[in-house]
């Protein structure tokens, strides 16, 4: 038979308005009921599978009607599209990844075995505080740094006078230090001063009156002779050459030995 609509009354006494179809399909608003031809009730994909026409009144198109802001499937692609982007981009960026953790990994091995701890922390400053405390109280004053101040010599120390002590002990090292080279020999001196031997360069020279001798020389430079020396007596004389010494005789020829050293 032709579908219809009728109204009826539900259990409630609620007014309902229905559809009448053929064989025997029927569908109350809003909620629907169908049926197949042979009476079986279709349910979800059973009417899909059925490919049953279903005629749907005004109140069921209303309530079929997506809210607003439903999803949509442009909007579904955009976000599928967003979601494939991310998965390239985690997949490229995975090996700058593993080289931060190769990065963390080399500082970690960088880090103290023993580092500072919370407890040894509260003991430096423990430390400091009781130093500040001590300082607070007994504090440097101008009048203690005038008193050592007046404690230092006059004439301090300085570069110079360091480089020249420097100097001095590096020559003097010099005089220590072992001599390659020996000259040895013997002068017969007389009344005239004379030079010990012709110009050579020396450190030091040994100079002695033969003990065989029986009068006393007398030993200076050029110009004058002061040291008197008897028969056996020497003395050592730190000279650069032994042509600045000059000897001579109280009275006789006694003969002068000298040992110079370069």
């Amino acid at each position: 038979m032709a579908e219809t609509d009728f109204t009826f009354k539900d259990a409630t006494g609620a007014t309902k308005t229905a559809l009448a179809g053929a064989n025997g399909a029927s569908k109350l608003a809003p909620a629907a009921v169908l049926y197949a031809i042979d009476g079986t009730q279709l349910i979800g994909q059973k009417v899909r599978a059925a490919s049953l026409p279903v005629a749907l009144s005004s109140e069921d198109m209303a309530a079929l009607t997506p809210p607003a802001g439903a999803a949509t499937a442009a909007n579904q692609a955009t976000e599928l599209a967003s979601l494939a982007t991310i998965t390239t981009l985690l997949t490229t960026e995975a090996g700058y990844l593993d080289g931060v953790e190769a990065a963390l990994a080399f500082i970690l091995a960088k880090l103290l075995t023993a580092p500072a701890t919370e407890a040894k922390q509260d003991t430096q400053i423990t430390a400091e505080q009781a130093i500040l405390a001590k300082l607070t109280a007994d504090p440097a004053t101008q009048t203690t740094l005038a008193a050592i101040l007046t404690k230092l010599i006059a004439a301090p120390a300085t570069e110079d006078k360091q480089d020249a002590i420097v100097a001095l002990l590096t020559t003097q090292a010099g005089y220590l230090a072992a001599s390659a080279t020996l000259y040895a020999g013997t002068l017969t001196t007389s009344t005239s001063a004379a030079a010990l031997a012709a110009s050579q360069a020396i450190r030091e020279v040994i100079v002695q009156n033969d003990p065989d001798s029986t009068t006393d020389v007398l030993i200076g430079n050029s110009s004058a002779q002061t040291i008197q020396l008897k028969p056996g007596d020497a003395l050592v004389i730190a000279v650069a050459n032994l042509a600045t010494v000059y000897a001579k005789s109280v009275s006789g020829t006694p003969v002068v030995n000298y040992l110079g050293r370069s």
